[in-house]
């Protein structure tokens, strides 16, 4: 009879936790959100400002302050969401750039998605990673990648997206999107880079280009070549491989590939 009572009690026990865990997931979908003052800002502020996403209201490092990030722009809110501070956030105490700081993760983050359909050119055993948003047309661009060997010998891999400045239509663009779906890309791209023309596209591949360029667009980039240092730090121009070095000297996170 033991063995009857046991096996009788096991299905009930089953059932039991069965209902224990609905219970429990009811209530966690009834509980009130743990931050019900940034609930009701996501709700509320797009309603006032069209073109900000919801998931880009966030805690901020100020008490009673939620960032917000619009198009690049980022400003800060109370509580209320009444009154909108536009602009960086700086810790005197500490002189920590906060809103430099979250700017630079938001950028990482934006270009991860993209390092798929980039063109990378790096030395055996990378120690760091730049993105380089290019253009074949410009000559920083152009000088960058002559001493592609050099900055790959000081371990540094280059990992390139491109943003034809004059956009959609244009001959940098064209150009930009026949290197990206060639057979060789590299070989295309270095062809192009030292005034060649990389050819017709050998595969169709759509228009990667357009992912890039939005991307270029959405970062509020001016110029090119603009390089996205590892630690997020966006910087432009090119004067030689010691500048580089340089300007990479202060970061010590590398991106992974």
């Amino acid at each position: 009879m033991a063995g009857v009572d046991r096996a009788l009690a096991q299905p009930a026990l089953v059932l039991l936790l069965c209902v224990l865990l609905s219970t429990a997931a009811i209530a966690a979908d009834l509980a009130p959100p743990a931050d019900p003052d940034l609930a009701r800002l996501r709700q509320e502020l797009p309603r006032t400002i069209p073109e900000l996403d919801p998931a880009n209201i966030r805690p901020s490092d100020v008490p009673g302050f939620y960032e917000i990030r619009v198009n690049g722009d980022y400003g800060y809110v109370g509580r209320d969401g009444r009154f909108l501070f536009a602009g960086d956030l700086i810790d005197l105490k500490h002189g920590e750039r906060l809103t430099e700081t979250r700017r630079r993760a938001d950028r990482l983050a934006a270009i991860a998605p993209l390092q798929a359909s980039a063109i990378v050119y790096a030395p055996a055993a990378p120690r760091r990673t730049i993105t380089v948003f290019t253009d074949v047309g410009c000559g920083y661009c152009r000088a960058l990648h002559r001493q592609m060997a050099d900055i790959n010998a000081q371990g540094i891999a280059v990992r390139y997206l491109f943003f034809p400045r004059s956009g959609p239509g244009s001959d940098s663009y064209d150009q930009a999107r026949a290197v990206l779906c060639a057979a060789d890309p590299r070989d295309a791209l270095t062809r192009a880079m030292g005034g060649g023309k990389p050819g017709r596209a050998s595969r169709n591949c759509g228009d990667p280009v357009g992912a890039q360029y939005r991307l270029a667009k959405q970062l509020r980039l001016q110029a090119t070549p603009a390089i996205v240092l590892p630690d997020g730090e966006l910087s432009y121009g090119y004067s030689g491989v010691d500048a580089l070095l340089e300007r990479l000297a202060p970061t010590s996170r590398t991106v992974t590939e």
